[in-house]
């Protein structure tokens, strides 16, 4: 509906000869003026319009026949109406449609006569029936348009958000807060005190804890061993294959190799039984002699920083691979070489050339 009001009062109206191609150009200009949204536009008094109004004829001949039945009819509505020039000077007597026409008695010599009262047949008046529909039209007009123009939309549509500025903005009255009656407080009833009961607290599900597992160990080469620093069941004997109980996780486990050093290795201990867990020392032979005529006697062997004995050194068994060889003399400078020592059952690594450096 708003929609249909807003062009109602923006859009310019469609011509007649849209709707009804025969009207005459003059009908449409009239119907157009009346039709103007600007009223200073439009016909200002009804004396005016009908001036025009009977200014449109079909033909000049007012006796012609009609060619076109809307002005025909027109002209024959216009010819009943009154010009606006003229005013009746007398009082217009025609009786109103089914009133009596009454007659008063004449008083003379002869015998009373009595007069019955004679209804005149009233006379068939016509009204313009255009002229009713565009007064009618116009009166919708206006108040449609007067109904769009003082809409809260179309103050908004034209004015803004705040519409007009002449419209107050409504504000509401204060209402009065009823001042409240004192009542008497009521005395408090100490309520009784329940004694909780005590939700016992549910007990965590004990994780069961796992047990020792039996564990495989292959030793190479055959050795006595020890597990984290402790000497086990049979564990002092010189073994291939060394069978124990360990809990899982991970344990070190020192192997004491014949005229060798303790070489500490590290395994993890799984959860299933019977695994087998492979203890492997790479050996090799290293042998250290002086260079004779530039080496004083008497020097220390050290291998990673692990004294090994005084040189000579024979065939000592050491760990295959990598290593730091240092030799010490007193009051002179140290012997220092990396060396690879071969891994069994390779040959040994022989050093013979043992000399303090120049």
């Amino acid at each position: 509906l708003s929609n249909v009001l807003y062009r109602i009062l923006n859009d310019e109206p469609e011509k007649p000869r849209v709707f009804t191609p025969t009207c005459p150009v003059e009908l449409e200009a009239v119907i157009t003026k009346c039709l103007e949204k600007d009223p200073n536009r439009r016909f200002q008094t009804v004396d005016q319009l009908i001036d025009v109004l009977r200014e449109i004829s079909p033909c000049d001949d007012p006796g012609a026949g009609v060619k076109d039945v809307t002005t025909g009819f027109l002209r024959s509505a216009i010819d009943r109406l009154p010009a606006s020039h003229e005013e009746s000077s007398e009082p217009d007597t025609t009786p109103i449609q089914g009133t009596k026409i009454l007659t008063a008695p004449q008083r003379e010599s002869g015998p009373q006569i009595h007069h019955e009262p004679e209804f005149e047949q009233p006379e068939n008046r016509r009204g313009n029936p255009i002229l009713v529909v565009f007064l009618v039209l116009i009166g919708l007009l206006s108040a449609a348009g007067a109904l769009v123009y003082f809409s809260p939309e179309a103050q908004k549509a034209v004015f803004g958000p705040q519409g007009a500025p002449w419209i107050p903005t409504p504000t509401p009255l204060p209402t009065a807060t009823p001042t409240p009656s004192p009542t008497p407080q009521p005395t408090a009833t100490p309520l009784p005190v329940e004694t909780p009961t005590a939700i016992p607290s549910p007990e965590p599900t004990p994780i069961p804890t796992q047990g020792p597992v039996q564990v495989r160990l292959v030793v190479d080469p055959p050795s006595p061993i020890q597990v984290d620093g402790q000497w086990g069941a049979g564990t002092r004997q010189s073994r291939q294959i060394h069978t124990l109980s360990l809990m899982p996780g991970e344990h070190s486990f020192t192997v004491h190799v014949q005229d060798f050093e303790p070489q500490k290795l590290w395994r993890k201990i799984g959860v299933s039984e019977g695994q087998t867990v492979a203890l492997t020392i790479d050996l090799g032979f290293l042998t250290v002699n002086p260079l004779p005529g530039y080496a004083p006697p008497g020097g220390d062997v050290y291998l990673d920083g692990a004294h090994l004995g005084k040189i000579p050194l024979i065939r000592k068994k050491v760990a295959a691979g990598e290593h730091t060889l240092i030799i010490r003399w007193q009051g002179h400078k140290p012997f220092e070489r990396v060396i690879q020592i071969p891994r069994l059952p390779a040959p040994g690594l022989n050093i013979g050339d043992a000399a303090p450096p120049e």
